[in-house]
């Protein structure tokens, strides 16, 4: 019966809505102030009805209601001297009435009094455009270009369809004639985008996602200021009594014009600095592996290297001037060498190299592609949510989608176990051949000029030179809304320590994950240094460390309630659940501590475990059975079947280290060479090439996603097919640009590493 009543009203709103256009272009001998006298009329009927079901109307159908009954009192409630008598005064109770617009665009400005009459020399420019606009209804079609422009409630409302974005380009072509010279212009159309939310939504609702309820765009002339349209669209909240639940954000006007600001010029500048270096670099190494016998006139020893060269058969010739190029490369100082490291000749052909060294694990390129994929895939669903017509559900999706999106959400802590397994790996392989006293210095820079140049040029483009990429009526709402904490907290980000901060304060927030993984490298020392003296030394300081996180996370959990669900709607505060149990290091140690236990059994079989038939049936038994029930329960979407405090408690502190040793099994299993066709999919050539492209995917991926929704016309209708295809142009996609930066930024950067630190001892 309620559902009966809100569909009522929709059709009266959106027949109301559009007869006050439709009749004067069809029946042009209609009389105007006849057919506004009757349209006026109806918005108070409609208003009245709306007040006897309000009660019976949830916040989101008081807002779509308030947004199309606002649509219809801006157009309908101007008075141009048909009906009304213009020398009347206006009360207070009139204005909130909307029975006179001029008057209320008067309280837009802030005027000292509402008594006020609407004479043109006392209005504003936005309301005599307004009312030079709809007085000219009936027998101008620029009329209609505006109109037509706004947006118009979509299918699927009842589902909470709630971006009605209408027309863009038309608006910014909308023009209202001067006269009969058509070129001329008395304004123009300007784009905005209307927005109510509620103060109960913005407490309970998913903190990935914006906090807004509605939104409508509108065409509007451009004399009219984002401040002013605020103020109409508030005056009708106020009309409708819903204020108090009801809020109307700030309106965004768009315009096709972008800021420079400091961080555009600083992009500009870096960037164009690094293309000619490597425009430079890739010249001068052409000109060196083209030409070897010039760089070699200038070798005091050039006559022993070519007869040397002469005694090498002709298949060898290639690989003497290599070395030659090598030589020549180190004679010629240092700063040659930093341009050659930005040569595309030589990059190209290293990044695409896909024979790995021997002493490095295989599986873990397969591994590491699976789960790149994976988090792009769930911050495509992320970002990409809002701007479906029939936003997906949840609770609606099949077997086979809560899989995916439980191992998307635990894709995260599948890079905490590889990189723990890598650094005790690495580490103790150093260890075992010097002692435990390494240069710790050198062991901390690494990480830091491994993770830092490409993280802060990408930040750096995010910040200075997406806003130029992309124009239309989705593009400042679907781009990131944290750019102005960017230009607040960026140190927070060089510093890594961002994760520290509340969810909705962070800059990036998807970065929390290398503030995490530079807060464990960081600590890593004090559980790879014991195993150096003894392994029940190291095996205890593990486990120590595991035991507080299980221990932090279940009082967190118990304390918050926090169940075992992800769909954080269904929890009390979402807000702290992603500020202190999802992105806080204290909760996510125990994937790394797990990879550091793996490290060290193969840094102690030199890579190769063996196993006899009983230790892999159990093995492959426990993997089994541990990550299937890891993966049900963080699947577990349906508000029916959530768990008690308490088992949700033991499952959120010990799930992740769970799904820790199944992954870390796998990797060992396969570097050993039991893996079978398993080891084989792993360590399948082509993702040892992808997996040297995983890094700037990751930090790629959000910006490559944002642009794409931003240039959108308008929202899209979901369906798994739509999605998949998106989610696979936008993988492809980041793919390509994350090769380029790879080249540009990634590659260069690492040789940098070797040439400037190489007489620097050895971690």
């Amino acid at each position: 019966m309620k559902q009966a009543k809100v569909v009522y009203i929709f059709l009266t709103l959106l027949v109301f809505s559009e007869a006050r256009y439709t009749y004067n272009q069809v029946f042009k001998q209609s009389n105007v102030s006849i057919i506004k006298s009757t349209l006026r009329k109806g918005w108070y009927n409609i208003r009245d009805t709306l007040h006897h079901y309000k009660s019976q109307l949830s916040e989101l159908e008081l807002a779509v209601l308030a947004m199309l009954l606002g649509n219809s009192y801006l157009l309908t409630s101007s008075n141009v001297q048909d009906d009304v008598d213009t020398k009347q005064n206006v009360t207070t109770n009139d204005v909130r009435n909307g029975q006179n617009l001029e008057c209320s665009l008067k309280e837009v400005d802030k005027l000292s009094q509402l008594n006020c009459t609407p004479r043109e020399e006392n209005q504003s420019n936005c309301a005599r455009d307004i009312q030079r606009l709809f007085s000219n209804i009936s027998d101008n079609i620029w009329t209609l270009q505006f109109l037509d422009s706004w947006g118009k409630p979509s299918p699927s409302i009842l589902q909470e369809s709630l971006h009605f974005v209408g027309n863009y380009k038309q608006c910014r072509k909308a023009k209202a004639p001067s006269g009969n010279d058509k070129r001329d212009s008395i304004f123009n159309g300007k784009y905005c985008l209307l927005t109510i939310s509620s103060k109960n939504l913005k407490k309970k609702i998913n903190a990935n996602l914006e906090p807004v309820l509605l939104r409508m765009g509108s065409c509007l002339p451009d004399s009219c200021s984002e401040y002013e349209i605020t103020k109409m669209l508030q005056q009708v909240l106020i009309e409708l009594e819903i204020s108090s639940n009801l809020t109307v954000e700030p309106t965004e006007c768009r315009t096709e014009t972008r800021e420079t600001t400091k961080a555009t010029i600083a992009a500009i500048m870096i960037f164009s600095l690094i293309l000619a270096m490597i425009f430079c670099g890739t010249c001068l190494d052409i000109l060196i592996n083209l030409c070897p016998q010039l760089i070699c006139k200038s070798y005091p020893n050039h006559d022993e290297e070519l007869k040397m060269k002469n005694n090498f058969k002709n298949r060898d010739i290639h690989k003497t001037k290599n070395s030659l190029t090598k030589s020549k490369t180190y004679e010629q100082g240092t700063g040659v060498q930093i341009l050659l490291a930005f040569s595309l000749y030589t990059n190209v052909p290293k990044l695409l190299r896909s024979v790995s060294s021997k002493e490095s694990l295989p599986a873990i390129h397969g591994i590491r592609c699976f789960s790149t994929m994976l988090i792009v895939l769930v911050h495509v669903v992320i970002l990409g949510a809002p701007y479906f017509i029939n936003e997906p559900d949840p609770s609606q999706l099949t077997t086979v989608e809560t899989v995916f999106y439980a191992l998307c959400i635990l894709a995260v802590d599948t890079f905490f176990i590889i990189s723990g397994l890598l650094v005790a790996y690495s580490t103790l392989k150093k260890m075992s051949t010097k002692s435990w006293k390494i240069s710790w210095g050198s062991f901390y820079f690494h990480r830091f000029w491994r993770l830092t140049p490409p993280y802060m040029l990408s930040f750096l483009f995010f910040l200075g030179l997406q806003r130029f990429m992309g124009f239309g009526a989705l593009w400042a709402t679907v781009q990131p809304a944290d750019k102005p904490l960017c230009e607040e907290r960026w140190w927070t980000n060089l510093l890594y320590v961002n994760n520290f901060k509340p969810f909705d304060q962070q800059c990036m927030s998807f970065t929390w994950y290398l503030a995490a993984d530079m807060q464990f490298h960081i600590i890593s020392p004090l559980m790879i240094i014991p195993f150096y003296f003894h392994v029940y030394a190291g095996v205890i300081t593990c486990c120590i460390f595991l035991l507080a996180q299980w221990l932090i996370t279940a009082y967190l959990s118990i304390q918050n309630d926090w169940y075992t669900t992800s769909k954080l709607q269904n929890m009390n505060s979402p807000l702290d659940y992603e500020t202190y149990y999802y992105m806080a290091p204290y909760c996510r140690l125990g994937p790394f501590v797990t990879g550091i236990l793996a490290g060290y059994i193969l840094s102690s079989n030199n890579g190769r475990v063996s196993m006899n038939k009983l230790t892999l049936v159990f093995g492959w038994l426990f993997c089994c059975v541990f990550s299937v029930a890891v993966v049900y329960f963080e699947s577990n979407l349906k508000e029916e079947n959530l768990i008690g405090v308490y088992p949700a408690a033991i499952h959120n502190a010990v799930s992740r280290s769970a799904w820790g040793l199944c992954m870390s099994w796998i990797i060992v299993v396969c570097s050993s060479g039991y893996g079978g066709p398993l080891n084989s999919l792993l360590s399948w050539s082509p993702f040892t090439v992808m997996s040297r492209l995983s890094y700037m995917v990751y930090l790629l991926h959000s910006n490559v996603a944002s642009i794409f929704f931003g240039n959108l016309d308008n929202v899209l209708t979901f369906s798994s097919l739509i999605f998949w295809m998106i989610y696979s142009c936008l993988l492809m996609v980041t793919c390509i640009v994350s090769f380029i930066f790879v080249l540009v930024i990634e590659s260069p950067m690492s040789e940098l590493e070797t040439i400037l630190f190489k007489h620097q001892k050895k971690y």
